[in-house]
């Protein structure tokens, strides 16, 4: 692959002219209450309103600059984070002074906030945790607080580990709720008091940005809850989670497992499947360069890498691999054929399959199964069955209208966004088309439905735009260019009124600063064609179409 040798800072200036600059420095103010230790330690104390609730302020202390000196790790989790929300974020190598806030929403939400002692852009961001959530990520405020954003996030409002722990969902309907769209509201609500008695101000627009579960948070913020954000950058959706956890995990999970629980392909088969795939459609959009432009287009069979009879090995796939990997393509149907969900795993999402679709050693679960298992005991359901439910048993044929209850706790399907447009509000919808996750293909399907309803493409694409990313795999990573600036764009696009008609999307999987890869993404439906002349690294060989 061609690597391009401009540093992270160039690349930034070329987002930026395509996207929108920094914030301006005219927008940011000091901590006007005084003193600023004082004004962090009296935010403990008082009850702040919280919608339907209240809340508290449980912790609040000084982080002097250059405190807390990030470790290699954290360097590393502040870009990985950068990333995922659509911040970019060079390597911290020390934090701005900053107010840290720990606290909680009635009855169970605990949330983190991060406030910019000395210089704050009167911005608010809320990162939407992912996942099942269960857990405050502090980490995931640094990439806003780098920008003198008021940075919040929250747990979600339930206690749990890490990887699809679905247990504390158990008949606890508040949880449930406060999960599905409830915890980011009433977060969002007493955040704001929160910066209005530290800064003597509330923000003057407040953003959110999220990626899976987050993501569909945006989505259900703009739709239910319409005057919580100026603006709202989604990542990868899960819209449809219902369907996605009860029955398209369990699809990918049989598919891949047999009744014995042992996998049916190794990973290390994963590579030869990748680059037959690869083989087979790189090439369509008129450049072998790693990367599928549109897996909708590529028609690979399976079958094209069948074993000689009676051999097995890393490099091809016997007749019951092939059936295999069919069904983790396939949408999952019933036992009369009929179609249940109406996608399947996307192809060219095959480096993204550890992990989902088989184990990533030293694991031996894949997220696919834990996530099915998980589900359909804790959440799926009104009456939940419970730890002792076999995943397997729930049938495609007869159960399926159970999961309609669930449905208006946890799906982000309203395609309503009157209010939250005619109060000035924009959206960025953006998915990586390598993504074996979540489908790709749901969050077009969305997003067709949203330019039906809200009066076709002209009227939908001024508040609402949705970005495809080739190659980039679940809200990270992968071969294509999965970094992009949607803050910057997202900032211009609210409060300037210029609308973001290209992203300019890089690769950098590690910390020295330097670009692998450039290519301008388009709003959807147009896509990046190159000119055929030229570097293909460079934004300006290629045309939108």
């Amino acid at each position: 692959m061609m690597k391009a040798t401009q540093p992270l800072a160039a690349l930034m200036f070329v987002i930026a002219a395509a996207a929108s600059p920094w914030s301006s420095p005219s927008a940011r103010a000091d901590v006007p209450t005084g003193n600023w230790e004082q004004a962090c330690a009296a935010l403990v104390g008082p009850t702040y309103p919280a919608d339907d609730g209240v809340a508290k302020v449980t912790e609040a202390k000084i982080v002097a600059a250059g405190g807390g000196k990030p470790t290699a790790e954290q360097m590393q989790i502040y870009a990985t984070r950068g990333k995922v929300q659509g911040v970019p974020t060079q390597a911290v190598e020390s934090l701005p002074a900053h107010c840290l806030v720990s606290g909680y929403a009635t009855p169970n939400i605990r949330f983190e906030l991060r406030l910019p002692a000395q210089e704050w852009n009167r911005r608010m961001l809320m990162v939407a945790c992912d996942g099942f959530c269960g857990f405050v990520f502090s980490e995931a405020c640094v990439p806003g607080l780098m920008r003198d954003y008021a940075t919040v996030t929250s747990d979600g409002g339930h206690t749990a580990t890490r990887n699809f722990d679905g247990a504390w969902g158990y008949n606890n309907r508040q949880a449930e709720i406060d999960f599905g769209y409830r915890a980011n509201h009433v977060v969002a609500v007493a955040a704001k008091a929160i910066l209005a008695k530290f800064y003597g101000e509330p923000p003057r627009y407040s953003y959110l940005t999220g990626c899976s579960k987050g993501g569909s948070a945006g989505v259900m913020a703009a739709t239910r809850y319409p005057a919580d954000f100026d603006g709202i950058i989604a990542g990868a959706p899960v819209l449809d989670y219902q369907r996605k956890n009860a029955i398209h995990f369990p699809w990918v999970a049989k598919a891949m497992q047999s009744d014995d629980d042992s996998f049916l392909l190794s990973p290390e088969q994963l590579p030869a499947i990748e680059a037959a795939v690869l083989g087979a459609c790189d090439a369509i959009d008129g450049q072998a360069d790693g990367v599928i432009d549109d897996p909708r287009r590529c028609k690979f069979d399976p079958a094209s890498m069948r074993c000689p009879a009676g051999q097995s090995s890393a490099t091809c796939l016997t007749d019951k691999q092939i059936e295999a990997v069919r069904k983790v393509y396939a949408a999952p149907r019933n036992s009369r054929g009929e179609i249940v969900y109406p996608v399947g795993t996307v192809i060219g999402s095959e480096g993204n399959w550890p992990n989902w679709v088989l184990p990533a050693p030293p694991a031996t679960v894949t997220f696919s199964r834990r996530g099915a298992e998980e589900y359909l005991r804790y959440l799926a359901f009104e009456r939940d069955p419970g730890p002792s439910y076999d995943f397997r048993s729930f049938d495609f044929d007869t159960q399926l209208g159970q999961l309609q209850a669930q449905s208006a706790v946890f799906d982000a399907l309203s395609t309503d966004m009157r209010a939250f447009r005619d109060r000035g509000g924009k959206i960025i919808l953006w998915h990586g088309w390598g993504d074996a996750a979540i489908s790709p293909l749901m969050t077009i399907e969305y997003y067709d439905a949203l330019l039906k309803f809200m009066g076709g493409d002209r009227a939908t694409h001024a508040f609402a735009r949705l970005f495809l990313l080739p190659g980039v795999h679940h809200c990270r990573g992968g071969n294509g260019a999965g970094l992009i600036d949607a803050l910057a764009a997202l900032e211009q696009w609210r409060e300037q009124q210029r609308a973001p008609d290209v992203l300019i999307a890089t690769r950098d999987d590690d910390l020295d600063g330097k670009i692998e890869r450039t290519r301008p993404v388009y709003p959807y439906p147009s896509q990046a064609s190159y000119i055929g002349r030229g570097d293909w690294n460079d934004p300006k060989n290629y045309r939108p179409r």
